[in-house]
């Protein structure tokens, strides 16, 4: 009897998202369509529920009235902000394999953000490990290495926001719970950094799980790319998410001043990156569409913004940031190749050269 290989697992899940097989595919094909049906509908009543509780009308009035000016200097900060996110993926695929190439890394950048905003969570953007080259296990290490620091940044950055807000006195929990979730709050924070400035720590914890699991040869290999992370390495990629995270906080603050919404920029990005917090972690619909807005009027509220203002500048902020670079995405899918055969270490998909 034939284990089946968990890395030929991954890539078939992620290769019948991207270009779904005929014959023996077409099965599990038919069986992903309830989940895309399920979210699709979640999507689509949180949206509706979204413009029945706020008028669409105010929204587009509120994005088609934004000063050109201020509007333009927030989709300037798009360069800065892919700037540090790309230098991130590159870091961390050098790393795991010194040989890849630049043309490779750069396409496998950019489709990873159009897999990436149609699945709940971004999952898609594994499919970056298509793009590459390298043996497989190391790309899929890289990759889950880079969701780890994007995931470091939103989940230290927007604890620590909210623990400010509410000794602001935005939020105004009762009691001895105030206490209880503000320290919380601010020691998750600090944690979720800690381990983003020193994740070999995680090393012997994964190891040690992963060779209880079969095939853990394979598994090994994934981990081991975290081997490769020193002190310094680690403070680079934990910057770099936190400073892409700062510039999209502050995207967010300057669209809501081309609204001429009076928001202060410390408390707004603070409470911007509460907003992201929260995004992320309820991944329901589809590339986080109407969540994302509900957590903006929730956390915008406390500092006098208007639901439709921050709707729209939640809208306008996934365009730019989310939507642009998916599109530019779309050329790249065509270079993907994947093999029907066992993913070997050996045996990668290859990427048609243009």
């Amino acid at each position: 009897m034939t284990i089946p290989n968990p890395i030929q697992t991954i890539a078939g899940a992620l290769a019948r998202g991207i270009d779904g097989f005929g014959g023996e595919h077409g099965s599990m094909k038919k069986q992903r369509w309830p989940g895309i049906l399920l979210r699709t509908v979640l999507t689509a009543g949180v949206i509706g529920l979204l413009f029945w509780q706020i008028p669409w009308r105010g929204v587009v009035a509120a994005a088609g009235g934004m000063e050109s000016h201020v509007l333009l200097a927030a989709i300037l900060l798009w360069v800065p902000n892919h700037a540090f996110q790309f230098l991130r993926w590159a870091l961390l695929v050098k790393r795991a394999e010194k040989g890849e190439s630049w043309s490779d890394i750069f396409r496998s950048y950019w489709v990873g953000f159009t897999l990436g905003v149609v699945t709940p969570g971004r999952v898609g953007q594994f499919a970056r490990c298509f793009a590459l080259n390298m043996p497989l296990t190391r790309a899929v290490g890289a990759s889950l290495l880079e969701r780890f620091y994007a995931t470091v940044a939103l989940n230290s950055l927007g604890p620590l926001a909210l623990a400010a807000l509410i000794l602001a006195g935005m939020f105004s929990p009762v009691g001895i719970w105030g206490i209880l979730l503000l320290a919380a709050l601010s020691l998750v924070g600090v944690a979720v950094l800690f381990l983003g400035l020193c994740p070999r720590i995680l090393l012997p914890i994964l190891l040690w799980i992963v060779r209880r699991l079969p095939l853990r040869e394979q598994l090994e290999r994934i981990v081991d790319v975290m081997r490769g992370l020193d002190a310094r390495r680690s403070l680079e990629l934990t910057l770099l998410s936190l400073a892409s995270n700062a510039v999209a906080s502050l995207q967010f603050v300057i669209l809501l001043q081309a609204m001429a919404a009076a928001v202060p920029l410390g408390w707004g990005m603070a409470a911007v990156m509460a907003n992201f917090f929260f995004k992320a972690n309820l991944p329901f619909s589809i590339a986080g569409l109407g969540i994302g807005e509900w957590t903006a009027v929730l956390c915008l509220v406390g500092l006098g913004v208007q639901p439709a203002l921050a709707v729209a500048g939640s809208l306008v902020l996934f365009t730019i940031n989310v939507l642009s670079p998916a599109l530019l995405g779309i050329p790249f899918l065509s270079g993907l190749r994947f093999r029907r055969t066992s993913l070997a270490p050996s045996c990668v998909p290859t990427v048609a050269r243009q």
